[in-house]
């Protein structure tokens, strides 16, 4: 599965060499098989491929929160407080949204920045 596309736009995450697709998975809601003219096999396979897409949808969103938690543990508060909905102290935006927020606002260095850094 390719998570990094949880991290970066799909647009990059697209442009990135040999890279499957990332189909963002979505929650199905409960199986309820609804042709009576299945057999118990064919429920049974049914289910098994629902219970895989639900899997793999509650992967996503746990990768997807500990990235979220990494970040705000990473970055200080004040670069977030914008970011944040002041009614629930809660960052909503994409992980994309936050990188792209403070890359825009805070990492503008100067070429004379960049060479002191690297000395």
């Amino acid at each position: 599965m390719g998570y990094l596309a949880l991290v970066i736009s799909i647009a990059s995450y697209d442009a990135i060499a040999n890279s499957q697709p990332f189909n963002r998975p979505t929650l199905l809601g409960s199986f309820t098989p609804s042709m009576n003219y299945l057999s118990a096999a064919e429920i049974s396979q049914k289910k098994t491929a629902h219970d895989e897409t639900v899997r793999i949808y509650n992967e996503c969103q746990a990768v997807k929160q500990a990235l979220r938690n990494q970040f705000i543990d990473a970055i200080p508060p004040a670069y977030l407080d914008y970011l944040r909905n002041v009614d629930v102290d809660m960052i909503n935006d994409s992980i994309p949204t936050v990188i792209t927020f403070l890359t825009t606002n805070y990492c503008q260095l100067t070429d004379q920045e960049i060479r002191d850094r690297e000395d």
